[in-house]
C-alpha cells in the first residue's frame, strides 16, 4: 500500500469511539503537568509554540509494541482483527501522522524529575487540561483530530491494573468487532480504518512500570504538512508537529494556552530567587489568572 494510513481519516469512526470512552474516564483532573527543562519553558513562552512527538519517536520505542500486544490479547478470538494487525502493523506505525504531547496528573513525581527535568533542575509546567486542549484544537483547525485521554496501565501478563477508562477493553472490542461485522472485512478501506483505531488504542496503553506517571496524553492526527517540521534531537533527525500559538491577547499581547502553574524541581538552587524571577517573567508573558509558582517537596540523591 503506497499511501499513508492517515491520509484519509474516518473522523466519524474515531470520534464515536472517543465519545464512548469519554463518559467512562474514572477521574478527570483539572491540571496536567509537563516535566521539562527551564530552557524549554522559556522557549515555549518566547516562541509561543509546542512540539508533539511522532508515535514511533516516543522515549521508549518498545512502548507501542507493548500496547499492540495488549490489543492482540483483547482480540485473541477475532481472527480478522489479528490478521489485519499482522499484515499492516509495522508499516502503519512508521507511516502514521500521529503525534503526542505527554503530561501527568501528578505534579511531583521522583522519576519524572530524573527522566525529563534535568534530574530535578528543571520544572513541571501546569496546564489547565481543558483550556489547553481547546487551544490546540482551535489551532489545528478542520481536517485534524485532537484528543486528550489518560493512559491505561497493564502488567507483564497483559492484565489491566489501572483502569482509568472504565470498561476499556469491552468498549474497544465492541466498537471494532461491530465495524468488522457490519462491513466487508476484505475492504482495504475497512482494514485501514481498523489499523488506525488499533494504533490509537495501543498508544493509550503502557506497562505498569510507568504507573506512577499517571500520564494524560494530548494527541493529534493530522496530515497537514504546514504543521510538520524536522529537528535534530539526540543526534537523530526527527519529524515533529510544531503548533505555533500566534494569536496573543489583542490588548495585553500575552500568550494564552492555559499555563497556570510551575513547579520547580527539587534540585533548583536559590529557589526563592528563581521563583520570583519565573513569576515575574510569566506574569508579564502569560494571559490569565495569577500564575502559581511552588517548589517540589521531593529529594533526588
Amino acid at each position: 500500500m503506497e499511501d499513508k494510513y492517515f491520509d484519509e481519516i474516518d473522523k466519524e469512526a474515531i470520534d464515536t469511539l472517543f465519545k464512548e470512552m469519554d463518559v467512562k474516564i474514572d477521574k478527570k483532573v483539572d491540571t496536567v503537568y509537563h516535566y521539562t527543562t527551564k530552557s524549554t519553558l522559556f522557549n515555549i513562552v518566547e516562541n509561543c509554540s509546542l512540539r508533539f512527538s511522532n508515535i514511533y519517536r516516543l522515549n521508549d520505542p518498545l512502548e507501542i509494541e507493548f500496547g499492540l500486544s495488549v490489543i492482540k490479547k483483547i482480540f485473541k478470538d477475532e481472527s480478522t482483527v489479528l490478521e489485519i494487525i499482522s499484515d499492516y502493523e509495522r508499516k502503519a506505525i512508521y507511516d502514521a501522522d500521529f503525534y503526542i504531547f505527554s503530561t501527568s496528573a501528578e505534579h511531583d513525581i521522583h522519576q519524572q524529575w530524573i527522566n525529563y527535568a534535568e534530574r530535578g533542575k528543571g520544572v513541571a509546567i501546569g496546564f489547565n487540561r481543558i483550556k489547553f486542549f481547546e487551544k490546540i484544537k482551535e489551532k489545528m483547525g478542520e481536517g485534524s483530530l485532537c484528543y486528550i485521554y489518560p493512559v491505561v496501565y497493564y502488567d507483564e501478563k497483559l492484565e489491566i491494573v489501572d483502569q482509568r477508562i472504565y470498561d476499556f477493553e469491552n468498549t474497544i472490542y465492541n466498537h471494532m468487532t461491530s465495524i468488522v461485522n457490519e462491513n466487508n472485512k476484505y475492504s482495504e478501506t475497512i482494514q485501514k480504518e481498523l489499523i488506525n483505531l488499533i494504533l490509537i488504542m495501543a498508544s493509550l496503553i503502557k506497562n505498569e512500570f510507568h504507573k506512577e506517571e499517571q500520564e494524560w496524553r494530548y494527541f493529534i492526527l493530522s496530515n497537514k504538512k504546514n504543521f510538520t517540521k524536522y529537528i535534530l534531537k539526540d543526534k537523530e533527525i526527527q519529524q515533529i508537529v510544531e503548533i505555533v500559538f500566534n494569536y496573543k491577547n489583542d490588548y495585553q499581547n500575552k500568550l494564552n494556552v492555559g499555563i497556570s502553574k510551575v513547579i520547580l524541581g527539587p534540585h533548583v538552587s536559590n529557589d526563592d530567587i528563581v521563583k520570583q524571577e519565573i513569576y515575574s517573567y510569566l506574569s508579564d508573558k502569560i494571559d490569565g489568572s495569577e500564575i502559581m509558582i511552588s517548589r517540589s517537596r521531593g529529594y533526588i540523591r
